[in-house]
């Protein structure tokens, strides 16, 4: 087995073997096959039997995974490519006014309140953007629970209060935020109109991204928010964040308001939460403006 040869390499563990094998010399070509997003070592070891070893040698993408064909399908174009017929029909379902939505959610082995299950997705914050009509101002709504209750009730109190009756709804994945309402809808009865309707009127911002509406080599075949953000808004990024990612803000929440309320930084978590959940939905403001644009 050669030294580029991953198959020794458990498929969870190729990201640690590829950062040893990137120390080593001679160092990797650029464009070798172990730079492919999102490859494993399974891949890598079908590509090598097959003989091939670089990128553009790949002839059938057939053995790879989905976001690695959509990022060798934007390279092979050589640039960014945008079916602005679709892009179009995909723009003109969004009726104003816009509200952008982004729910951070908490789940435990074994749940700290009546009524839920082992990992359910417990939505403790959201984060809510309102454009009344198009280029107008944008208004700006949250909610964070604080306390050891439940949060749902209180939360969905001031979700049905801040969100109209018309209007879409754009969200970033629709199955998360769907999923969430439906699962309340089910434990709180007097919200299922409210939920049933708010589903109704959901946008998946990330639709035409991944479904190469709109197709980049530099977002590296992902259709997530972090990997589009910075290549159309370079500007706007998470990197100035202390809370980056939302596993972390789920972890940070649990830890200051059910386990050690005390926390002597339980004040900056939730200063934290609250930017990170709202640069989620500029992010999203952002990249619609974006989209408009091409």
């Amino acid at each position: 087995m050669g030294e580029d040869h991953p198959e020794r390499a458990r498929l969870k563990s190729y990201d640690e073997w590829l950062e040893i094998r990137e120390k080593l010399d001679p160092t990797l070509a650029p464009d070798s096959i172990h730079r492919l997003p999102f490859i494993n070592a399974k891949q890598a070891s079908a590509l090598i039997e097959a003989g091939i070893t670089s990128i553009d040698a790949v002839d059938d993408p057939s053995v790879l995974g989905k976001s690695t064909r959509r990022y060798l399908s934007a390279r092979a174009r050589g640039g960014r490519a945008v079916d602005k017929d679709a892009l179009d029909r995909f723009l003109s379902e969004i009726v104003y006014p816009v509200y952008y939505f982004d729910y951070e959610t908490s789940q435990s082995l074994l749940p700290p309140w009546d009524g839920t299950r082992p990992y359910q997705q417990v939505p403790f914050q959201y984060s809510l953007h309102i454009q009344y009509e198009l280029g107008g101002d944008i208004e700006h709504r949250e909610y964070l629970h604080r306390d050891d209750s439940n949060p749902m009730p209180a939360l969905l109190e001031r979700l049905r209060a801040d969100v109209g009756d018309v209007g879409s709804v754009l969200v970033w994945y629709e199955p998360f935020e769907k999923s969430r309402n439906t699962e309340m809808a089910a434990s709180f009865p007097e919200y299922a109109a409210f939920l049933s309707d708010l589903n109704e009127r959901v946008i998946d911002l990330m639709k035409p991204f991944s479904d190469e509406t709109i197709t980049d080599p530099a977002f590296m075949g992902s259709a997530s928010i972090k990997k589009v953000l910075p290549v159309l808004v370079p500007e706007l990024a998470y990197d100035d964040l202390d809370i980056q990612e939302g596993e972390s803000a789920s972890r940070l929440w649990k830890e200051v308001t059910l386990t050690n309320t005390e926390a002597s930084e339980r004040d900056k978590v939730y200063a934290d939460l609250v930017d990170y959940c709202t640069r989620d939905i500029w992010a999203m403001a952002a990249i619609h403006r974006a989209l408009m644009g091409m």
